[in-house]
């Protein structure tokens, strides 16, 4: 530790300019902040980082911005992302801020670039703005949950869970800064995808303030693909209000299952019989790889029980 404080001894660190908390003390910065002591007794102490986001909350706190290169808070506006340029983090993070109604100095953060505001686009026969008026800041309502509900309320369990499939898709492109959501594809594991843990949370930011629902910041980990996520909103979205028939549920099950799982686990084979196909087909009869591999299980299964419907016994 001496030659670390050694290290640090040349660092200065001037009066802070706005309200700083000590993650050593959990309270306000005080006189010897900053210095070689501080910092050697700050690696020998517990963290008390709890304790500081308690304090900066009672002091009106709403919102945080995290500027590290890892997350270390569960909601939050994160402004560094591995692997994203540093601007198009830096301006994504304002983006947020800005919707979730933070007053933001432009003019400092494009300093010396030359920028400058612009309207936005309209058509010339309908002119409107959309932005938010003066003294409309504060906390917004990202929740889409009232327009979610109603929306699946109204179609059928199958068409229920291919919407959730979407929203989770959406989102997950939107966190890993695809352009649109047919570009993640619903059968693949997020670490796949390119997701960790910093993203994970966002992920799960987003769809708690979609849905509602309590979801815990390892739902990548507890459900690994955007499909299993998508069958466990279905799940808690539900609640035992609608009930499914035993065909229903099967569907169910069988929609989360990947093509190459039926493959490996040999009921592939048994799903094809039942649908029809020869157990040892002629040549030109035969389904190749690629074709069954382009099936959904939903068409694999479908194929099963139309032909259980056609069977006379």
């Amino acid at each position: 530790m001496a030659q670390f404080g050694a290290t640090i001894s040349g660092i200065v660190a001037h009066e802070p300019r706005i309200a700083l908390v000590s993650n050593m003390t959990g309270q306000l910065a005080a006189a010897g902040y900053g210095t070689a002591s501080y910092w050697v007794e700050h690696v020998r102490k517990p963290v008390r980082f709890a304790d500081g986001v308690a304090l900066a909350e009672s002091l009106g706190a709403a919102t945080f911005l995290e500027t590290g290169p890892s997350a270390g808070l569960g909601t939050s506006v994160a402004l560094l992302a591995k692997g994203r340029p540093e601007v198009e983090s830096l301006l994504t993070a304002m983006g947020q801020l800005y919707v979730d109604g933070a007053d933001l100095d432009w003019r400092a953060a494009f300093s010396g670039l030359r920028a400058r505001t612009v309207t936005l686009p309209t058509y010339s026969f309908a002119r409107q703005r959309f932005w938010l008026g003066e003294g409309a800041g504060g906390k917004a309502d990202s929740s889409d949950e009232s327009g979610l509900r109603p929306r699946l309320d109204s179609v059928d369990s199958k068409e229920r869970f291919c919407q959730l499939v979407d929203l989770v898709c959406l989102h997950a492109a939107i966190v890993t800064g695809h352009s649109n959501s047919h570009q993640i594809d619903a059968e693949r594991a997020f670490q796949d995808l390119g997701f960790e843990s910093m993203t994970g949370v966002e992920l799960r930011n987003r769809l708690r303030a979609a849905t509602g629902l309590a979801l815990s910041r390892t739902i990548i980990f507890d459900y690994p693909t955007p499909m299993a996520l998508a069958r466990h909103l279905y799940e808690q979205l539900s609640g035992g209000n609608h009930e499914e028939s035993d065909d229903d549920k099967i569907w169910s099950v069988l929609r989360t299952i990947p093509v190459r799982e039926l493959r490996r686990s040999g009921m592939l084979d048994k799903l094809l019989l039942l649908a029809g196909q020869d157990e040892s087909p002629a040549p030109d009869a035969a389904v190749s790889d690629d074709v069954i591999d382009s099936l959904s299980p939903e068409a694999l299964v479908a194929m099963a029980l139309d032909s259980e419907d056609d069977d006379p016994d």
